[in-house]
């Protein structure tokens, strides 16, 4: 495992590959809004603006349990690995969105990928924070998180000038480009970390009965 010094020398690269996998982030969650048009329109469907509404709504769902069970499998096992797993989790979800049969297992596949939306920006900041010094972990981690709004313009303008060319499937599918463009970094910069030691009875015990200073 790298030394404190060694991994807070390493915070830049660190905090570049958080921005990248927010951005992708970002760009999946707005990307299902920037499609609406183009899925209202899609005939084997013919899905009404209700039932759009309902099956964006399931990654918000999704979202809001990844996000809140994150910090607890943070500390059980380390922050590498669950960074790791939500960003290979919604990068592969969105080829499963991309080719949903029906908008049921769309809505399903949303979900799942919500899990991975919601828990990858705990993670990123609990890194962030790690690796920044004292001094810099506000703006490190403000700047990291601005990647979210990042996503969303690149979202809308690759509907704007793509859709027509690769349909709304092809622009959900993008989403899975991080499997590509930004896991390899990942794992190769963000460093190894160990889950919070939880003490043993017997060092508890001998903790209460040592005699003070």
């Amino acid at each position: 495992m790298p030394s404190p010094t060694s991994i807070t020398a390493r915070r830049y690269p660190v905090v570049a590959v958080c921005f990248a996998a927010i951005i992708f982030d970002g760009y999946d969650l707005i990307v299902y809004g920037s499609t609406i048009p183009a899925l209202l329109a899609y005939e084997p469907w013919s899905l009404s603006r209700t039932q759009a509404g309902a099956i964006g709504s399931c990654a918000l769902l999704g979202m809001f349990l990844g996000a809140i069970t994150a910090g607890t499998l943070t500390d059980r096992f380390g922050r590498r690995r669950l960074f790791l797993t939500c960003l290979a989790w919604y990068s592969a979800a969105m080829l499963a969105v991309a080719a949903a049969p029906t908008p049921e297992l769309l809505g399903l596949f949303r979900f799942i990928a919500g899990l991975g939306f919601g828990g990858i920006a705990p993670v990123a900041i609990a890194l962030v924070v790690e690796v920044a010094r004292d001094s810099e972990r506000n703006r490190l981690n403000a700047l990291m998180l601005s990647g979210l709004p990042v996503g969303g313009v690149l979202a809308a303008l690759a509907a704007i000038n793509l859709q027509d060319v690769i349909g709304f499937r092809g622009l959900w599918a993008m989403g899975a480009l991080a499997l590509v463009l930004v896991l390899p970094f990942a794992w190769r910069v963000i460093p190894e970390t160990t889950p919070h030691a939880t003490p043993t009875p017997a060092h508890t015990e001998q903790t209460r009965t040592a005699p003070p200073a």
